[in-house]
């Protein structure tokens, strides 16, 4: 199936260039040449007559287009328009484009051409002429067919449609129909291709049935005009004769008469002489029958015409009609197609996401397990280099010591000594090992928390006791400032190490004749802790390492003392899951201040 798309073009574009076939003549009555156009223009400029110079100017473009000589027909087609540009000739600036246009198109040089026919297309749009501008868009969709745009050509077809639709006009939805077919053929869209290719079928097919009876109406018409001119004819020519014949038949008798047989015959006659008019009259009245009737079957095959057109244009709209309902239900089919597929990718988009999210979680899980691994890895490593070294050393120690006192190398003095420190080194590493085997238990297996409310001042009364021993070779002094009617939400084992470490802590840094001072602070919901101390205090670098595994670090006190540095992250975690803070501040050889939070009360 192949449609001549550019014969299709020109036939379109020839109404409305007209005067490109009007031969011009001299005076002397020979065909003009270009050189004669061109004279005759400049001419007409030199008298102020610019449209006259206009129409000879194209008249030589329009020569040397003939010829295909193009460039030449370009510039004076260019000149002609610079000439309507002087007195505003918008029509005839329009008429010039569309020659440009139709150019371009024949050299091919389809962007031109798309841009002189998008200029006249905008401008017939405002004279509203919808025949002129179902000429334009089919000229530009030829043109952006040929630049292989073919959504834009079948946007402009569908709009020269919609005008053709609303005229009736048969021959140009004719036109528009195969048009279409060839663009989406091009396309590619056999689908499309198929339906406008049926439309135009249809549509040819109906044309040729409104010629044919067009032509037969019109014969039929003018045998009837050709009878009936030959009957006036007739009933003239036959009145006039019978009235000739009569008057000399007449005269002969009255000749042949005497003169009274002719003055009784005149007299007798009058009334033969009546009924001779009266047969006349009656055959005059029937040829005026006879032409009546012969008036009365044209009107009756021009009725017959007006009928005939009525049920064409009938069974036209019943067309359209049927077209259109045709198109509406394929629109409706494709948009319940579309919203399924649509339904489809929501679902598959909800599969695909939940899909993802759930690969996320699994991915945060394994990352949790992989970090829950690695501490716990962390943990074990640790907890054996504690033992390796900061347990070890001590109990080597009291080995060591041990074994030197069963040789009896000490006297009393001196195995008193020792064995004081033997009995402080015993403490720390006993304080070591709990702080260890809580700190491992709560890395391993969690922390489990049974807060109650507890008499602050109480509890702290017997950690001072219990710590005591140590305190007393430093002469350390404690001031408890925490009143006795102070409670404290929390678990009670918790807070009892929270506060042994605290207090160890500071007894460990704290040197001879040394102050550890116990505060408290109540707000509306918790209670701040402090311990306060005179020690040697804590460096800046060394309080960001405090409560962190990563960093662990320990130091020796004032009297040696040695730790494993977990004492501080298990009061850290303790205070924490208890809903709390700690905090730490300090100055060098000013001691140190540790405070923390616990809730008041129960909630």
């Amino acid at each position: 199936m192949k449609f001549t798309i550019l014969l299709l073009f020109y036939l379109l574009l020839l109404p409305f260039f007209a005067y490109t076939q009007i031969t011009e003549y001299t005076k002397e009555g020979k065909k003009m040449l270009v050189e004669d156009y061109l004279q005759a223009s400049e001419t007409k400029k030199n008298e102020g007559d610019y449209k006259e110079a206009s129409r000879f100017m194209n008249g030589a473009a329009i020569w040397y287009w003939e010829k295909k000589e193009y460039d030449h027909a370009i510039s004076y087609f260019q000149q002609s328009i610079k000439l309507n540009e002087t007195i505003n000739n918008e029509q005839g600036i329009i008429g010039i484009k569309n020659n440009l246009g139709m150019i371009y198109a024949d050299l091919k040089q389809y962007d031109l051409a798309y841009t002189n026919f998008a200029l006249v297309l905008e401008e017939r749009k405002k004279t509203k002429e919808p025949i002129s501008i179902i000429a334009s868009l089919i000229n530009i969709s030829v043109i952006t067919n040929n630049l292989r745009q073919y959504d834009k050509s079948t946007t402009y077809l569908n709009e020269a449609l919609l005008l053709a639709l609303r005229m009736g006009d048969a021959e140009q939805m004719r036109s528009c129909y195969g048009m279409l077919a060839e663009t989406y053929e091009k396309k590619g869209d056999a689908q499309n291709m198929l339906k406008y290719f049926e439309l135009y079928k249809t549509f040819h097919e109906q044309t040729q049935k409104n010629k044919i009876a067009k032509v037969q109406i019109t014969a039929e018409e003018a045998k009837l005009r050709a009878k009936l001119l030959e009957l006036e004819n007739r009933m003239k020519d036959g009145a006039i004769l019978k009235k000739d014949t009569l008057i000399a038949e007449k005269e002969r008798e009255l000749q042949g008469l005497s003169i009274a047989q002719q003055a009784l015959l005149k007299t007798m006659s009058k009334r033969e002489m009546l009924l001779k008019i009266a047969e006349n009259e009656i055959q005059i009245q029937n040829l005026q029958l006879n032409e009546q009737k012969a008036i009365s079957d044209l009107l009756l095959i021009r009725q017959t015409k007006i009928r005939d057109s009525l049920i064409i244009g009938l069974l036209f709209l019943l067309l359209v009609i049927a077209i259109l309902w045709y198109k509406n239900n394929e629109k409706q089919k494709i948009n319940i197609v579309l919203e399924t597929q649509k339904v489809t990718l929501i679902h598959q988009a909800e599969e695909l996401s939940a899909q993802a999210e759930e690969l996320s979680t699994q991915a945060e899980e394994i990352q949790a397990k992989n970090s829950k691994l690695i501490e716990t890895s962390s943990v074990k490593d640790k907890i054996l280099s504690i033992i390796a070294h900061d347990v070890r050393s001590p109990l080597t120690v009291i080995g060591s010591f041990l074994e030197l006192w069963e040789t009896g190398d000490f006297d009393a003095k001196e195995t008193v000594e020792l064995v004081s420190q033997i009995k402080i080194s015993t403490f720390n590493t006993v304080d070591m090992l709990d702080n260890l085997l809580t700190w491992a238990k709560s890395q391993m297996k969690g922390i489990t928390s049974k807060p109650t409310n507890i008499i602050l001042a109480k509890i702290i009364e017997n950690k001072i006791e219990l710590l005591d021993e140590l305190a007393k070779p430093k002469r350390i002094t404690f001031i408890n400032n925490i009143s006795e009617q102070t409670n404290i939400y929390a678990d009670a084992n918790q807070l009892g190490i929270i506060l042994h470490n605290l207090l160890g802590n500071a007894i460990k840094f704290t040197p001879e004749n040394g102050i550890i001072t116990i505060d408290s602070t109540t707000t509306e919901k918790f209670i701040e802790i402090s311990v306060t101390d005179t020690g040697i205090g804590i460096t800046e670098e060394n309080i960001k390492k405090l409560f962190s595994i990563e960093s662990h670090f320990t130091t020796v006190g004032t009297s040696n003392e040695k730790g494993t540095g977990l004492g501080l992250l298990l009061c850290k975690e303790f205070i924490e899951n208890s809903g709390g803070a700690i905090t730490v501040k300090s100055k060098i050889g000013k001691g140190a201040t540790f405070a923390f939070t616990l809730p008041k009360k129960s909630y």
